[in-house]
Parts: structure tokens; C-alpha cells; sequence
């Protein structure tokens, strides 16, 4: 059974959530320099590259849901002045399973 929409976005924000986590912990220890978290620190690196990977080889419009709708959260609703309601639901229902493919 496919996934819905509900699902693909409770998913997709679990690892946009990962991923933001990821970049904190990151500048914790760039600005601390503690060796004992040295493979944690390399663990989110690994995952921030991945995940910017992923970011880069997406299509222009499945970047621009991910990064407006997950990662950077701007307003809601700032689709508007780029598609109508039933475009911007396809768009994202195909950005969500083009993001997913790359986890599966």
C-alpha cells in the first residue's frame, strides 16, 4: 500500500528534523573541539553530505517544497505566488516520494 501524504510528511520531517539536529551538533563541536565527541561529529557529517546529496540531485521544484516546507519553514502558505493549491499538492506529494526514494 502507498504511503499518503500525511505519511510521507510525518517521514520527510523526521529526517529534515535529523538533519537540523545534525548541523547543531555539528557547530557544538566546531565550537568546543571535544575529542570525545569526535564520532558523533563525524556521524552528522556523514549525514549532512548525504542529505545535501540527496538536496542537490532533486529536481529544481521537489528542492524548492523540501527546503521552503522543511528545512527553512517560511510561511504558510508561501507557495501562493508560485502554483495554484492543486499544483502545489502534486508537486509536494511528488517531492515527498522523490525525497523518500533516496532512504528506501
Amino acid at each position: 500500500m502507498q504511503p499518503n501524504l500525511k505519511q510521507m510528511t510525518k517521514e520527510v520531517s523526521q529526517f529534515t528534523m535529523r538533519y537540523k539536529q545534525a548541523k547543531i551538533q555539528v557547530m557544538m563541536f566546531q565550537a568546543n573541539q571535544n575529542d570525545e565527541h569526535r564520532s558523533l561529529y563525524l556521524s552528522n557529517m556523514k549525514f549532512i553530505e548525504a542529505f545535501h546529496y540527496i538536496l542537490q540531485h532533486l529536481i529544481e521544484e521537489s528542492r524548492q517544497i523540501i527546503i521552503n516546507d522543511f528545512i527553512n519553514m517560511k510561511q504558510h502558505q508561501w507557495w501562493l505566488n508560485f502554483y495554484a493549491r492543486s499544483t502545489y499538492y502534486r508537486i509536494k506529494n511528488k517531492a515527498l516520494k522523490e525525497l523518500l526514494s533516496f532512504f528506501k
